[in-house]
């Protein structure tokens, strides 16, 4: 099994706004905003996975 950047990315990004909410005390990163900075990071991703992924 290959690597999969995508879905490395995508966890991330959720772990990332649920640490900042958490730590703000309220939603400060919407669902919004965490899929818009996912689907600016999907393009490059996939290039690294088709690249590494094999």
């Amino acid at each position: 099994m290959g690597l999969d950047f995508n879905s490395a990315i995508n966890d991330g990004i959720d772990k990332a706004q649920d640490a900042i909410n958490e730590k703000a005390g309220k939603e400060v990163v919407s669902e919004e905003n965490a899929e818009k900075a996912k689907e600016a990071a999907s393009g490059a991703a996939t290039k690294l996975t088709e690249k590494f992924g094999k």
